[in-house]
Protein backbone atom coordinates (compact mmCIF):
# COMPACT_ATOMS: atom_id res chain seq x y z
CA UNK A 1 0.00 0.00 0.00
CA UNK A 2 1.49 3.20 -0.87
CA UNK A 3 0.66 6.72 0.77
CA UNK A 4 -1.60 7.50 -1.79
CA UNK A 5 -3.82 4.96 -1.12
CA UNK A 6 -3.86 5.29 2.70
CA UNK A 7 -5.32 8.65 2.15
CA UNK A 8 -8.35 7.59 -0.33
CA UNK A 9 -9.88 6.00 2.94
CA UNK A 10 -12.20 7.40 5.50
CA UNK A 11 -10.19 6.09 8.21
CA UNK A 12 -7.06 4.31 9.28
CA UNK A 13 -8.15 1.25 11.34
CA UNK A 14 -11.70 0.06 13.13
CA UNK A 15 -11.50 -0.38 16.88
CA UNK A 16 -13.55 -3.21 18.30
CA UNK A 17 -14.38 -3.75 22.12
CA UNK A 18 -15.71 -7.15 22.28
CA UNK A 19 -15.56 -7.80 26.24
CA UNK A 20 -16.22 -4.09 27.64
CA UNK A 21 -12.43 -3.41 27.94
CA UNK A 22 -12.97 -0.15 26.96
CA UNK A 23 -14.72 2.03 29.92
CA UNK A 24 -15.55 5.27 30.92
CA UNK A 25 -18.04 5.72 33.99
CA UNK A 26 -18.75 9.34 35.29
CA UNK A 27 -17.96 9.03 38.90
CA UNK A 28 -19.82 12.02 39.91
CA UNK A 29 -22.23 10.75 41.55
CA UNK A 30 -20.65 7.93 43.12
CA UNK A 31 -17.56 10.25 44.29
CA UNK A 32 -20.68 11.57 46.21
CA UNK A 33 -21.53 9.21 48.06
CA UNK A 34 -18.18 8.38 49.25
CA UNK A 35 -18.00 11.84 50.69
CA UNK A 36 -21.28 11.87 52.43
CA UNK A 37 -20.74 7.88 53.74
CA UNK A 38 -17.04 9.81 54.99
CA UNK A 39 -14.60 7.28 52.53
CA UNK A 40 -11.49 8.26 50.83
CA UNK A 41 -12.35 9.50 46.98
CA UNK A 42 -11.86 6.17 45.35
CA UNK A 43 -12.67 3.46 47.43
CA UNK A 44 -15.69 2.17 46.03
CA UNK A 45 -13.33 1.49 42.66
CA UNK A 46 -10.63 0.16 44.44
CA UNK A 47 -12.32 -2.34 46.16
CA UNK A 48 -14.51 -3.30 43.13
CA UNK A 49 -11.68 -3.91 40.90
CA UNK A 50 -9.66 -5.61 43.49
CA UNK A 51 -8.14 -9.24 42.17
CA UNK A 52 -10.48 -10.96 44.36
CA UNK A 53 -13.82 -9.33 44.15
CA UNK A 54 -13.27 -8.70 40.18
CA UNK A 55 -11.46 -11.59 38.62
CA UNK A 56 -14.43 -14.07 39.43
CA UNK A 57 -16.46 -11.29 37.35
CA UNK A 58 -14.06 -11.41 34.56
CA UNK A 59 -13.97 -15.27 34.49
CA UNK A 60 -17.51 -16.01 34.11
CA UNK A 61 -17.37 -17.63 37.57
CA UNK A 62 -20.06 -15.06 39.01
CA UNK A 63 -22.81 -13.00 37.70
CA UNK A 64 -22.55 -8.93 37.19
CA UNK A 65 -25.08 -9.21 40.37
CA UNK A 66 -23.39 -11.16 42.45
CA UNK A 67 -20.02 -8.90 41.27
CA UNK A 68 -22.10 -6.14 42.55
CA UNK A 69 -23.12 -7.82 45.99
CA UNK A 70 -19.67 -8.47 46.43
CA UNK A 71 -18.61 -5.29 46.17
CA UNK A 72 -20.85 -4.05 48.47
CA UNK A 73 -19.27 -6.89 51.15
CA UNK A 74 -15.71 -5.34 50.47
CA UNK A 75 -12.71 -7.18 50.50
CA UNK A 76 -12.63 -10.02 52.00
CA UNK A 77 -10.64 -10.04 55.53
CA UNK A 78 -9.08 -12.67 56.63
CA UNK A 79 -8.16 -14.29 59.95
CA UNK A 80 -7.27 -17.86 61.28
CA UNK A 81 -10.54 -18.02 64.06
CA UNK A 82 -13.97 -17.23 62.97
CA UNK A 83 -15.54 -14.01 63.60
CA UNK A 84 -18.98 -13.10 65.01
CA UNK A 85 -21.47 -10.37 65.30
CA UNK A 86 -23.98 -9.85 68.13
CA UNK A 87 -27.46 -10.07 66.86
CA UNK A 88 -29.69 -9.37 70.00
CA UNK A 89 -27.42 -11.82 71.97
CA UNK A 90 -27.21 -14.38 69.84
CA UNK A 91 -23.80 -14.94 68.30
CA UNK A 92 -24.21 -15.70 64.34
CA UNK A 93 -21.01 -16.26 62.39
CA UNK A 94 -20.30 -13.50 59.79
CA UNK A 95 -20.61 -14.29 56.00
CA UNK A 96 -17.30 -16.17 55.44
CA UNK A 97 -15.45 -17.45 52.72
CA UNK A 98 -12.65 -19.97 53.11
CA UNK A 99 -9.37 -18.91 51.99
CA UNK A 100 -6.24 -21.03 51.93
CA UNK A 101 -7.54 -22.58 55.35
CA UNK A 102 -8.58 -19.04 56.98
CA UNK A 103 -11.62 -17.78 57.58
CA UNK A 104 -12.80 -14.50 55.47
CA UNK A 105 -15.67 -12.17 55.83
Amino acid sequence: MTTSQASKRPFDAVLCDLDNVIRFYDMTQVARLERVAGLAPGTTMRVAYAPEIDLPLLLGKVTQQQWVESIVLGPPICSSTPTTRSTGGRGRPTRSRKRGGAVCR
